[in-house]
């Protein structure tokens, strides 16, 4: 699909691939966006649905309201005249069969002008590499390596006619000020070969910024110490060890796993990152675009909701609920649920969801046979939806009341099933990668003696289910109705 506005440069381009179509065997369709902001916008729609007829392509219109978008939206004009008409194109690429692309007719003298522009407003390697000539997963650009006095000979020679966009001599927008002042300026004052130069350094930096990015993503997968699906925690020294520029495509690979998008990511928040890491004390904290923050913690940089990451720094706050056997407990703060069942253990025995699991009949049933997904390991992160461990069961009559269920406390220990010996609770979660954040909002279920399960996580050797075992307790947990 071509892109066409009726000017000179998707004129241009039409023409190009009405030409080209039978020779490369491409199905070829047109798409004008009217933006509703000039009076001779109706006019120019009809000039393009008039040349997509005689050169027999198929034309879609979209009309938007770009005022009433940029209003809402709190952007420039610019910024929401393209926003809509890329949404347009990309919409309307969809409903075509195969792998559809959307043609655009930007030039080599754009791709100058969008390097000065963003020199201007200050920029890294990636924004300096500008536009690509393949981009945005189906957007592509074929005139990119063309002139602009290129596409006009082109079209001269054809006598092919266009309109004249009046609004590409208002000085009001930057573009216009930069291709009719500044890069005129420098074309005429300085090197008359200016547009081929800024593109080519364009080109170059583009190439730095794929192997940055790729070098990063390689890094980004050493330096996570957890991942969930709203929190990413880097290990900061480990991300120190590389040079400062791949910490800078780090940050942008955290942000993108968690955001799928890196627009409205720009120069001034990879350094705000960078001086964050490498000056900035735990808790101090940078806001980024979307809602997104990161926060220092210890030795971790900590990646994930505005909301959530603030929310943790005033602590945790401290608790402790009795939970009678066969009640359920609501645990408001943590929208968390505890509920529990005193069975005999031949019900338990006839349970089709329960099975006999571990090393032998001697240890019993597995006290944490019922769960969703993988039922042969206790050694489970409630961060994956398919290994979620929901219920665990107990014998009755060796636990030592009362039952309670409390915050975690520094130095808590617990005695995992099928291991020797204690751990810290501290070392297990590191070891199972649960992130920071996230480790403040788990909750423990302790009798007198120790603690019985990490609701969750990981349940503890305390009173396992044996053969002359009477009355079990099954503990699940349940979310709010």
């Amino acid at each position: 699909m071509a892109a066409v506005s009726g000017g000179p440069d998707s004129v241009a381009l039409v023409n190009a691939l009405v030409a080209l179509r039978s020779e490369l065997g491409f199905r070829l369709s047109a798409a004008h966006v009217n933006h509703g902001l000039r009076v001779e916008a109706p006019e120019e729609e009809q000039f393009v649905l008039a040349l997509c007829e005689r050169l027999g392509l198929r034309c879609v219109v979209g009309r938007v309201d770009t005022r009433a978008f940029a209003a809402q939206s709190r952007s420039s004009l610019e910024e929401a005249a393209r926003e809509l008409r890329h949404g347009f194109l990309a919409e309307q690429a969809k409903g075509t069969p195969g792998r559809p692309k959307v043609a655009l007719g930007h030039t080599l003298d754009d791709q100058a002008e969008t390097v000065l522009m963003r020199l201007i407003r200050g920029a890294g390697v990636r924004g300096l590499s500008a536009m690509r000539p393949f981009s945005e997963a189906m957007f592509i650009r074929p005139l990119l390596s063309s002139t602009r006095q290129e596409v006009l000979e082109f079209l001269k020679s054809r006598e092919i006619s266009y309109v004249e966009d009046a609004s590409n001599l208002d000085l009001t927008f930057l573009r216009n000020r930069v291709r009719h002042e500044l890069l005129a300026l420098l074309r005429d004052r300085y090197n008359p070969r200016i547009v081929e130069v800024l593109g080519s350094q364009a080109a170059l930096l583009d190439e730095a910024d794929d192997y940055l990015t790729l070098s990063a993503r390689e890094a980004c997968e050493k330096c996570v110490s957890a991942e969930s699906a709203d929190c990413i925690e880097l290990e900061l020294p480990r991300l120190l060890s590389y040079h400062v520029c791949v910490q800078g495509y780090v940050f942008r690979e955290a942000y993108f796993r968690l955001c799928g998008t890196l627009r409205d990511v720009g120069f001034s928040h990879i350094a705000a990152l960078a001086k964050l890491v490498s000056s900035g004390r735990s808790g101090d904290s940078v806001d980024l675009p979307r809602g997104v923050a990161a926060m220092l913690e210890g030795t971790a940089l900590l990646f994930g909701p505005r909301s959530v990451l603030r929310s943790e720094e005033a602590g945790v706050c401290e608790f402790s609920v009795q939970h009678e056997p066969g009640s359920r407990t609501w645990l408001s703060g943590f929208s968390l649920g505890v509920e529990s069942q005193v069975l005999r253990k031949e019900d338990l025995k006839k349970d089709p969801d329960v099975t006999p699991a571990g090393p032998g009949p001697s240890r019993g049933v597995s006290p944490g046979a019922r769960s969703r997904g993988d039922s042969s390991s206790d050694s489970v992160s409630p961060f994956s939806r398919t290994e979620e461990r929901s219920e665990v069961f107990f014998d009755l009559g060796v636990l030592s009341p009362p039952l309670v269920l409390r915050n975690l406390r520094p130095g808590d220990r617990i005695s995992p099933f099928g291991m020797e010996g204690s751990k810290k609770i501290q070392d297990l979660l590191v070891d199972m990668k649960v992130p920071r954040h996230a480790r403040r909002r788990l909750v423990a279920l302790c009798d007198r003696n120790e603690m019985l399960w990490l609701v969750g996580v990981r349940r503890g050797s305390a009173a396992p289910v044996e053969e002359n075992t009477e009355l079990v307790l099954a503990v699940r947990t349940f979310a709010a109705a």
